[in-house]
């Protein structure tokens, strides 16, 4: 493979990190669907008070979305900070009238 270790690398995440939002998103809809399943469980388990509050509202209220905002933040992690293939180092094209990294022209200007 050709190019700097760096671009290799930041290959190698964008590869790897294709699965991260996909994971999130069923983790996410599993945390949703578990308090549904704490009302139909027989025995009622999520009625248990816990410091006189019942599971159901700990879970509800507190673990899951505490949960579900980590798991959101781990699978978004990385999405806003990689750069664009037109973006990155060494890929920039000047545009028209704009000066390239040389310092000269990119289009010839008209003569007059």
């Amino acid at each position: 493979m050709t190019g700097s270790p760096h671009a290799r690398s930041r290959a190698r995440r964008r590869r790897g990190a294709a699965w991260r939002p996909i994971l999130g998103a069923v983790v996410l809809a599993l945390l949703v669907a578990a308090l549904p399943v704490l009302w139909l469980v027989p025995a009622s388990p999520g009625g248990v008070r816990v410091g006189g509050v019942s599971i159901e509202w700990w879970y509800g209220g507190l673990l899951a979305p505490v949960a579900g905002w980590a798991v959101a933040a781990w699978a978004l992690r990385g999405e806003r900070d990689q750069p664009d293939a037109a973006d990155a180092p060494g890929q920039a094209f000047a545009a028209h009238g704009e000066l390239d990294r040389a310092g000269a022209e990119s289009t010839p200007s008209e003569p007059s």
